[in-house]
């Protein structure tokens, strides 16, 4: 698993990536959290329907760069570099979902 760390106009987000457990070949998803950090909480990105946003890339990077233009679209222009997931974001507990436009 891969977790970054990056930062939007109204967000702080967290984007993990892993391996598609469904896929026949390497294939990666990506999911997407809000970064609470005065609570230590992260809250889960999901569609009004309640299912998980999901961004699926051929490759981590694909799969990384389309989350970060998906999260821009829904939370404003890029502001910060992307990182690696920092310890108190790694030990965050995880906070009521935010609900996101398709």
């Amino acid at each position: 698993m891969v977790c970054q760390e990056t930062s939007f106009e109204r967000a702080q987000c967290r984007i993990d990536i892993d391996r598609d457990p469904g896929a026949i070949d390497d294939r990666f998803v990506a999911t997407m959290s809000v970064i609470d950090r005065d609570s230590g909480t992260v809250h889960p990105l999901v569609f009004s329907d309640g299912s998980r946003v999901v961004i699926p890339g051929q490759t981590e990077a694909l799969a990384l760069s389309s989350a970060l233009t998906y999260l821009e679209s829904q939370f404003g222009g890029y502001s910060e570099t992307t990182f690696s997931c920092v310890e108190p974001t790694l030990r965050a507990s995880v906070g009521i979902a935010v609900v996101v436009e398709r």
